[in-house]
């Protein structure tokens, strides 16, 4: 027992150690704007007060942090959160590899090979943050745990077993609900495996299904629960809303109006309004419907796959999957790295004769190959999906084959030492390698982000100097920009709106533009002293001159203030009659 806490609290030291290291090499950054708004509006820095409506992430973690925000308003606690769930996993992860390891020397290429899949698969994302990849560590981890958790009979020990992976599953789930869907697939390869290791797999799987069943009973609680506040027919409306606006910012586009003039004048859209949607600043313009976004959505798919049948579609969605397995440098040397872990684990199935267990690899590489080709096919995969991927697939293929290592290592079979010894090298010197050149990509990513978010900076610090005034934000002039993970400060409200994204049109908004006295970002700004609108100095104006003609040919655009930081400068516009 001692030994046991001995090696819990080595694992907590060396990965604090780690974490302390980064912190002092780094300022933490969220790596994109979506974790700044989830941020502001638990913090209440988007409203008056704190909420929990983060709407991504589940009401019931919401409510907690927003809690911590209300009593000490002064901690970043998000960002605690973020590095306390890395924080937990990598200890997790570290402490099961070295409570069964039993020697100095399969610790140190264990340790070794650990660093390494640090160093590749998660240090960028533990200095640029991102809670859609977090949820991905998270559900990695559990599979992680769950394929080491010892093979016991009766369904009372696996409960006992698995309990810390019942609760790192529902957490994935809280965290972002999309990735744990992502997760099933794996989740149901590493079911299989475990199944497999037993030679009655009814009698085994009769043992699971308490397992299976409690946690996806708490799963479905959780889902209940975080669904109850959002029943109410504002939020309905506005999710109907975020739903639509999601297929076409997110996966389909909006069709050029000179091409489809007819459809968009059947929809009663004009090509103002047409180029307002495609600079993506939807709060100046509240007449866009729901029914007219899926419309569009609806019809810009239709147009991008004129005489492609469902068919011809999953074919091509398999050729860039295969494309970017082997050609594609985005994914790699990721790419390569897990072909080999499934080359390696195939050779020692057949050294060993293990035939049988070849079918849960086959499984996960099914499950794998699915998950991929469905997002290809849906025209949906940005860099935090894929990265989510291989995070999931890393960890459980990491996990299978430490499980292979421990069920061989006592037996007297030269062959096997021989692979294990020089597969662990092998990985530990190719790990080693690749975290050699994800630090440098690290380096220069959190660089490009610390001095966009140097811009982002002085433009709030402009705006607090201004308190009196309010702040309208066009979308693509700040939409790159993000901000530290940690400041302790006291949480002030914005007094500045984004006209787009995905609170547009929420219950938050209204009530942040009724603080205003309207219920219109553009009365406003036509109506309200003190209220400007905001816009990259590079960026042009005229959609939005174009835009207002529609309304009234007497609106025009002033020049107010310029705010200009390092090489950026922004515009503060004016909007007021002639």
């Amino acid at each position: 027992m001692k030994n046991k806490k001995a090696l819990i609290w080595i694992s907590l030291i060396l990965n604090g150690l780690f974490y302390l290291l980064l912190a002092v090499k780094f300022d933490i950054q969220y790596d994109i704007n979506d974790d700044v708004m989830i941020q502001d509006i638990l913090s209440g820095a988007f409203l008056l007060e704190p909420s929990a409506y983060t709407v991504y992430m589940n009401y019931i973690l919401s409510i907690i942090l927003a809690t911590c925000y209300k009593v000490f308003p002064i901690v970043p606690w998000l960002g605690l959160f973020f590095v306390g769930v890395y924080l937990f996993c990598m200890t997790a992860i570290l402490n099961s590899i070295l409570h069964n390891s039993d020697n100095i020397w399969t610790r140190v290429l264990l340790g070794l090979n650990f660093i390494g899949l640090i160093g590749t698969l998660f240090l960028k994302n533990m200095v640029l943050m991102h809670y859609t990849i977090l949820a991905a560590v998270v559900g990695g981890t559990a599979l992680f745990l769950f394929i080491l958790s010892k093979d016991t009979k009766g369904s009372l020990s696996i409960l006992k077993q698995n309990t810390i992976t019942m609760i790192l599953l529902v957490l994935c789930y809280m965290i972002r609900s999309q990735v744990f869907l992502m997760l099933l697939p794996f989740l149901g390869a590493a079911g299989f495996y475990k199944l497999l290791l037993g030679e009655k797999f009814w009698l085994k799987l009769k043992d699971y299904i308490p397992l299976i069943g409690l946690t996806f009973t708490m799963i479905l609680l959780v889902f209940g629960i975080g669904k109850l506040p959002y029943q109410n027919q504002e939020w309905i409306t506005y999710q109907e809303f975020n739903d639509a606006r999601t297929e076409v910012y997110d996966y389909t586009k909006i069709a050029i109006y000179e091409k489809h003039q007819s459809f968009f004048e059947t929809l009663g859209i004009n090509e103002q309004q047409v180029d307002l949607m495609n600079s993506y600043d939807l709060l100046l313009d509240d007449s866009i419907t729901t029914k007219q976004l899926h419309e569009i959505a609806n019809y810009t798919d239709a147009q991008t796959n004129l005489n492609k049948s469902v068919k011809s579609r999953i074919r091509f969605a398999f050729y860039d999957y295969v494309k970017s397995m082997l050609l594609e440098s985005e994914n790699m040397p990721l790419n390569y790295i897990v072909l080999s872990i499934y080359v390696f684990l195939m050779i020692f199935y057949v050294i060993t004769k293990r035939y049988k267990e070849l079918l849960s690899l086959m499984f996960l590489g099914f499950a794998r190959s699915f998950v991929w080709i469905y997002l290809l096919y849906e025209k949906r995969f940005p860099e935090r999906i894929s990265m989510s991927l291989y995070i999931i697939e890393f960890l459980l293929l990491f996990g299978m084959f430490f499980h292979q290592y421990l069920r061989c290592k006592n037996i007297d079979f030269k062959p096997t030492k021989i692979f294990w010894k020089w597969t662990g090298i092998f990985f530990a010197l190719v790990l080693g390698a690749t975290s050699l050149y994800f630090v440098g990509r690290t380096q220069a990513a959190y660089e490009e982000q610390y001095n966009k978010n140097i811009v982002m900076k002085g433009l709030y610090e402009y705006f607090e100097a201004n308190p009196e005034n309010f702040y309208f934000l066009d979308v693509y002039s700040v939409a790159k920009y993000s901000e530290p993970v940690f400041e302790w400060k006291e949480t002030r409200y914005q007094n500045s709106l984004l006209l787009g994204g995905w609170v547009t049109e929420s219950p938050l908004v209204d009530e942040k533009i009724g603080y205003l006295g309207t219920d219109s970002s553009l009365k406003a700004l036509l109506e309200k002293e003190e209220v400007y609108f905001v816009m990259n100095t590079e960026y042009s104006t005229k959609y939005i001159e174009e835009y207002l003609k529609t309304k009234d040919s007497d609106i025009m655009i002033q020049y107010k203030d310029e705010v200009n930081i390092k090489d950026t400068g922004f515009t503060i516009y004016e909007l007021q009659l002639k």
